[in-house]
């Protein structure tokens, strides 16, 4: 009798044990991965892991002129989970940037006129803490929101997205205004070539001058112009050059005669990359029969809002 009782002791012992260790290791492991992650602060600036703001909602972003302008979103991102030195060897899986126009919202597909979608690098910093840093290349036809802008209700949102390893997320958004840029390019010339006395250019024979988008504003342009004067005799009026959107020759009835007052083109040119960049003016001239030599003079091509 003695050995069973020993026997039924040892095995409800051992049971005890065995449970006690099961519930043990079942409550570390379920202690584990519990804390989502969280964004501490979003700073917009020119330069990687910089943690001050240089553009804000009275500080516009202003693109460059014909060409991208990189921008960084930079700040901190933790986790009490532990982040380790980046992505990996801690509980952080991501950091991402979505930087879009405010009305088109975070859910947005990547376009570069209203939004730019950016995996972001990161920095140790401590064990629960991760510096991370998004660069922007933003296109100079970049929407704008400034008040002359057809967005000058919206604001531009740097929402910055932070994911663990069990999917909890994190998230912070800070907001800047992205200027408006007027600019377009304007040949500086208007090569009529070798003419004749008498001569009405035509569809054939006019001159093409193409301008080119590079800045994010709706533009038009005006001209104006005046007498050129002929290096041997004689002078062309400037009622003897015609400007036309289309590609017409001096004598029909669309060419306009150029003047010395400005006139609108409404040559618009538009902001979207999906349309076209670039327009162009069809310029005829008439020779008059008393005209010889070289003839130059100004004409005068200004940019304005469209």
């Amino acid at each position: 009798m003695m050995v069973r009782h020993k026997t039924w002791i040892l095995v409800i012992l051992f049971n005890f044990i065995f449970f006690f260790l099961s519930n043990f290791f079942l409550l570390i492991h379920t202690a584990r991965a519990t804390s989502p992650p969280a964004v501490d602060d979003v700073f917009i600036n020119d330069s990687a892991y910089t943690y001050t703001d240089t553009y804000t909602t009275s500080n516009p972003i202003i693109p460059n002129i014909a060409a991208t302008r990189t921008i960084f979103v930079n700040g901190r991102v933790s986790d009490a989970d532990g982040v380790g030195t980046g992505f990996g060897d801690g509980d952080l899986a991501s950091v991402n940037l979505r930087f879009y126009r405010s009305t088109v919202g975070a859910g947005c597909t990547a376009d570069p006129n209203d939004c730019y979608l950016v995996s972001c690098a990161v920095s140790s910093n401590t064990s629960t803490i991760l510096n991370y840093s998004c660069s922007v290349d933003l296109q100079y036809f970049v929407d704008s929101t400034t008040v002359s802008s057809a967005y000058n209700g919206d604001t531009w949102k740097a929402d910055v997205l932070v994911t663990d390893d069990t999917a909890q997320t994190g998230s912070l958004i800070k907001q800047t205004e992205m200027e408006t840029v007027l600019s377009i390019y304007i040949p500086t010339t208007i090569d009529f070539g070798a003419r004749s006395n008498g001569e009405l250019s035509t569809g054939v024979n006019n001159a093409e001058m193409t301008f080119t988008q590079q800045g994010n504003d709706l533009a038009d342009v005006e001209v104006l112009g005046a007498n050129i004067n002929c290096s041997y005799h004689g002078v062309i009026p400037v009622g003897d050059f015609k400007w036309s959107l289309t590609d017409v020759g001096w004598s029909d009835e669309t060419a306009q005669s150029l003047s010395t007052t400005a006139t609108q083109t409404n040559v618009d040119l538009g902001t979207d990359d999906d349309a076209g960049l670039t327009k162009k003016l069809y310029w005829n001239i008439r020779i008059p029969t008393v005209a010889n030599g070289t003839c130059s003079g100004p004409i005068t091509i200004v940019a304005i809002p469209g």
